[in-house]
């Protein structure tokens, strides 16, 4: 019998990964989209961000 804490460990590990990986996709659409767009999506650090 495997102890759950370990496996519930593996369990959020592997959670963890898919999730980080998902990240890189997302990140690499919007890199992508704002080259062929030629439009900013995400605010570079330092920019003047806009007051509502």
């Amino acid at each position: 019998m495997k102890d759950p804490q370990k496996q519930k460990i593996k369990e959020l590990q592997a959670a963890l990964a898919k999730k980080e990986e998902d990240v890189k996709v997302f990140k690499k659409f919007i890199e992508i989209a704002e080259r062929e767009l030629n439009i900013e999506i995400v605010k570079k650090s330092g920019s003047n961000q806009s007051k509502k």
